[in-house]
């Protein structure tokens, strides 16, 4: 359907993400934050708002055009604007980068489904249940629903999913509607019965959790699937692709691929192929994610694995490869053939790329490693323009912690000229160089300015992962700088850095009074973001302590601050400053106890869930 108005204004006002909103429509006019959409004169070429952009501007047809006749409904603005960006990218681009969205938009629903701060990680889409509307506002909203809308479109088809919509916004336009309104649109334009599919993605919570078997039996391939999420199976179509490569011409552009459909009805689903296992260059799960899920387990061969890597068809393809031996780190040997294929393949994704140097990455911090790759990616360095996949070499030359490497990683975070995102990641890598000129270094970065101060706020994370790993005095001397940064800064970016820095070096400093009275301070701070880090920062430096006046403070937060998201954050941080985390936390959320690979001496996915607060409105 076409624009339905006579005009359509954008208004930018200050202060809207200090506030948690990136933006926020009204019919024929959306409001946006000019820090976010304007962006400043040091910003790379590369960076983009259009993701906002086209959230608010799809809001004009569902929100306001047509809105959800109750809270519980509210997918049908948010869900389908999430979904909406990612048909931009698609339209504005390419198919990759669609199916690239789609890919992050289930990353993010299922960090959330492990956020201690959510009051229900994993619900249904469409729910009563809530204390407050704004509780629905989350990712199981705008992320999920978005995927949902992405399997319905490749379950029903692009001309079918098309005229539904159009029929919805046609039939509902000036009014409102619900979740079954949709559905019956569906059904009738399709002619499909899709009570089933709604009654499971949309009415039911949680999404499919497999474990994935593969074996040979007498010759053929052989798949078990067992679905281990909590309740009934989940009922499902699902493809898998066999990827045959042609014995007589090894060329890359002679393959042979075969999908198989097989329809999981039970927890418990295993199928022998009628495909010689010796004849398989790969398998692929669902090559098109058409299904959401999240797969736990999977013994299908390492070599499968690195064949679906190089030679995938789709980004799902490469980035669910990529996924398996990140989590399964294959040796030094293998990553770097893996990566110096994907690499050389110019016309893939930054994404790929990336996903195939973090595959490296992995070997690195597990050990599987040599001075090999540690040369190549130097040598890759100047070779790459990318400047994603140049961010990413950047950091992986830093996880190999050769000092040899500080002179290259401090040409590249002091070159003004350089995009500030490799300079972040330079000035990060550095810590782990063990170059005694690293901490003035680092201090002087500190003092830069960057877009988003993206530079300064490198080198604050980059002093408090040297300092966790230093003597006392030289701890002592950077808790000083970093306390005299955060008192000093006005751009709410850098506060909220440096309060988190405080946090980690709070939770290792023999006297803690210093630190804990800053932070308490940004407990007022203007900034939603700063007071939901002060308070993360503040349950990292006085885990289990159960200090009075910590949680006095925290309780009042937890009750007064005009956030919701702060107040839960107050709400999480009081149970672990008390040590009830281990059974009212950690307990529900044991992933979050899965500290990071890259240092657990610094870095915890539980503070960094309970730090992010990312909601587009």
């Amino acid at each position: 359907m076409r624009f339905q108005y006579n005009k359509y204004s954008q208004v930018v006002a200050k202060g809207l993400v200090d506030a948690g909103i990136a933006g926020m429509e009204h019919t024929t006019c959306t409001t946006l934050d000019v820090d976010d959409v304007l962006v400043e004169s040091t910003a790379p070429a590369d960076v983009s708002t259009d993701d906002v952009i086209a959230h608010e501007l799809a809001h004009q047809w569902f929100g306001d055009l047509v809105t959800c006749k109750d809270w519980q409904d509210i997918w049908l603005n948010e869900g389908f604007a999430a979904f909406c960006e990612a048909l931009y990218f698609e339209k504005s681009k390419n198919e990759e980068e669609y199916q690239n969205y789609i890919i992050q938009m289930a990353k993010s629903y299922l960090r959330g489904t492990r956020n201690p701060r959510s009051k229900t990680p994993i619900r249904a889409i469409v729910t009563n249940k809530y204390e407050h509307p704004d509780d629905l506002f989350d990712h199981n909203t705008y992320a999920k629903g978005g995927i949902v809308l992405h399997m319905l479109r490749k379950n029903i088809g692009d001309e079918d999913f098309r005229n539904s919509i159009n029929t919805y916004l046609e039939r509902f336009k000036h009014k409102t509607a619900e979740t079954d309104d949709l559905r019956q649109i569906f059904e009738d334009v399709s002619g499909i019965n899709l009570q089933l599919f709604f009654d499971q993605w949309i009415y039911r919570e949680g999404h499919p959790r497999l474990n994935i078997q593969s074996s040979d039996d007498n010759g053929k391939v052989r798949l078990a699937i067992t679905q281990v999420q909590e309740g009934d199976a989940f009922v499902f179509p699902l493809d898998v692709k066999f990827f045959l490569p042609d014995t007589d011409d090894k060329s890359d552009n002679v393959q042979k691929e075969r999908i198989e459909k097989v329809q999981i009805s039970e927890k418990d689903f295993s199928k022998t192929f009628d495909i010689p296992m010796n004849k398989v260059g790969y398998i692929a799960i669902d090559p098109e994610f058409k299904i959401l899920k999240e797969v736990l387990s999977s013994n299908i061969p390492q070599e499968f694995i690195s064949n679906q890597l190089r030679n995938g068809k789709t980004i799902f393809e490469r980035l669910a490869a990529a996924q398996f031996l990140i989590e399964n780190p294959p040796f030094s040997k293998i990553a770097l053939e893996i990566m110096k294929t994907v690499l050389s393949k110019k016309y893939l994704s930054s994404s790929v790329r990336i996903e195939a140097i973090k595959v490296l990455d992995s070997s690195i911090i597990t050990g599987n490693t040599d001075d090999e790759a540690y040369e190549y990616l130097k040598q890759a360095i100047k070779e790459t323009n990318d400047p994603e996949v140049r961010k990413e070499i950047i950091g992986s030359i830093g996880n190999f912690k050769k000092i040899d490497s500080f002179d290259l990683l401090k040409e590249i975070a002091e070159n003004e000229k350089a995009n500030p995102y490799e300079r972040y990641s330079a000035a990060i890598a550095i810590s782990n160089t063990g170059h005694e000129e690293s901490i003035p270094l680092l201090k002087s970065l500190a003092n830069t300015t960057s877009f988003h101060n993206l530079v300064a706020r490198g080198a604050i994370d980059s002093l408090k992962i040297i300092a966790i790993n230093s003597n006392e005095v030289i701890r002592k001397d950077i808790e000083i700088f970093i306390i005299e940064k955060a008192k000093n800064t006005e751009e709410s970016r850098l506060r909220r850095t440096a309060t988190s820095a405080l946090g980690y070096l709070g939770r290792y400093a023999e006297n803690k009074t210093k630190i804990i009275e800053q932070l308490k301070s940004f407990l007022q701070d203007d900034s939603f973001y700063v007071r939901n880090t002060a308070c993360v920062a503040l349950a990292n430096a006085l885990e289990g302590t159960a200090d009075s006046a910590a949680l006095e403070e925290l309780e009042k937060m937890a009750k007064e601050d005009p956030n919701s998201e702060v107040r839960s954050t107050a709400k999480v941080c009081i149970k672990i400053i008390k040590g009830e985390s281990s059974d009212e936390v950690r307990g529900s959320f044991s992933e979050l106890e899965k500290e990071t690979k890259i240092d657990s001496k610094y870095k915890s996915e539980k503070f960094d869930l309970l730090e992010s607060v990312d909601t587009l409105y």
